[in-house]
């Protein structure tokens, strides 16, 4: 896809956002508003073409509302969360699947900024299955892998 038909769909969903910012439009919504903003003039008529606006965050944003948003973002920052204390663990491997989890999320915000990846099933399942594998490794971890240089 041309970087100008990219910028014209992620300027439309601009649009979209700024008419219904806390709401959203919905799926079917999504399509038919980027079609009246086509059919008005407002857009090029071939980023109609598209069901999704090749951005994880203006996707969520424009489908789902501020909500959607908020929600995408708690799904990138879980794993800070859970894997936060791990990075300063002096055991390398519970340093590894940390380093792992924080990356994971950061990888997919990352080529989540010029493709909606999280709009398929197939995205969110890596992910989630990714996290749970790294997860699963990390607490599975024994007890005295727990010491982190932080805590001395």
């Amino acid at each position: 896809m041309a970087t100008a038909a990219r910028l014209e769909i992620w300027r439309g969903a601009v649009l979209l956002i700024s008419e219904h910012p806390l709401r959203g439009w919905g799926n079917a919504g999504y399509l038919e508003g980027m079609a009246q903003l086509s059919a008005k003039g407002r857009l090029d008529p071939a980023t109609s073409n598209y069901w999704h606006a090749h951005s994880d965050l203006l996707d969520a944003w424009v489908r789902r509302g501020a909500l959607g948003l908020a929600a995408l973002l708690a799904i990138y920052l879980l794993p800070v969360y859970l894997f936060r204390h791990g990075i300063s663990a002096r055991d390398p491997t519970r340093r590894a699947l940390a380093t792992c989890g924080l990356l994971l999320p950061a990888g997919f915000a990352g080529f989540g900024l010029s493709y909606a990846f999280m709009a398929y099933s197939a995205g969110v399942a890596a992910y989630t299955g990714w996290l749970c594998v790294i997860w699963g490794l990390y607490v599975s971890l024994p007890p005295s892998a727990n010491y982190s240089d932080s805590s001395s």
